[in-house]
């Protein structure tokens, strides 16, 4: 990690506490730990590829602060796009009066779903 990556990242160690606070916020509360922690890991991970590249002369916490937050709102989006479908899949195998209810074309079809914007470039 160059200087500049590990001044970048000593930023983000220290808005976690911001991280938490609005991930909670948005999501439900199992969901709260592994959303923050997929939010730092993608963090980390474009600051290593020098994604975030700042000056060294600006004041970078509040411009990493709203980065956090956009890569914090994706992460939610996805978060709740899948508690969503998780609670549907509860719902529809709790209803009693469709004992026959099978999964897997749901999830089938939802992975279809998922896989497509990969391939968009």
């Amino acid at each position: 990690m160059t200087p500049a990556q590990a001044r970048l990242w000593a930023i983000v160690a220290s808005e976690r506490p911001m991280v938490v606070a609005r991930v909670s916020r948005r999501v439900l509360p199992p969901s709260v730990e592994d959303a923050v922690q997929t939010v730092l890991e993608r963090a980390a991970r474009l600051i290593l590829r020098d994604r975030l590249v700042i000056a060294q002369e600006v004041d970078a916490r509040p411009i990493v602060r709203a980065w956090l937050t956009s890569i914090l709102r994706r992460v939610c989006t996805e978060v709740l796009r899948t508690e969503v479908a998780a609670k549907r899949i509860r719902d529809a195998l709790a209803e009693e009066d469709r004992p026959t209810f099978d999964p897997v074309p749901l999830l089938e079809s939802r992975e279809e779903l998922h896989q497509v914007p990969r391939g968009l470039r």
